[in-house]
């Protein structure tokens, strides 16, 4: 049986208060069918790291850029890679269609080039529970579709 690599885009950011969707993530990460699970949070602004820099952030956000900045998009956390992705405008629930452009298309490279490695060799499963992230289905090979 091929082994999962999952996908998770639910529209919280992964910060120390733990949510169940943080949990969910870390128990699908423990089974031993599955590869890798890739958790994409809500994005961070470029209105943040200026926040963040003049020290005036709140911490979630100084948490979330020094991330950014010490490992990328992507920060390794056992077989957990959470992703954030950044966008140019404050989130106001993307009330700027190019910027809603923006993050979709700069996730979705991100994505598509860390899993394209899977494609033949594993079963890619996303599953998403936030609007915006119908965006991405069907367009990332993925074999399932869990919508919540």
């Amino acid at each position: 049986m091929r082994k999962k690599v999952i996908i998770i885009y639910f529209g919280d950011w992964w910060d120390d208060r733990w949510r169940r969707r943080q949990q969910l993530a870390v128990g699908l990460a423990e089974k031993q069918d599955v590869e890798k699970v890739y958790y994409v949070e809500m994005p961070t602004s470029m209105p943040e790291l200026i926040k963040s820099i003049c020290g005036i952030a709140d911490t979630g956000v100084s948490k979330r850029w020094d991330r950014i900045f010490k490992h990328g998009f992507f920060y390794p956390l056992k077989k957990i890679e959470i992703l954030t992705p950044i966008s140019l405008m404050p989130y106001f629930g993307y009330r700027f269609d190019f910027d809603k452009a923006f993050v979709q298309f700069l996730t979705y490279l991100l994505l598509r080039n860390v899993i394209k490695k899977y494609y033949l060799t594993h079963k890619i499963v996303l599953w998403i529970s936030h609007p915006f992230a119908d965006h991405y289905m069907g367009r990332l090979n993925e074999d399932m579709i869990c919508y919540d």
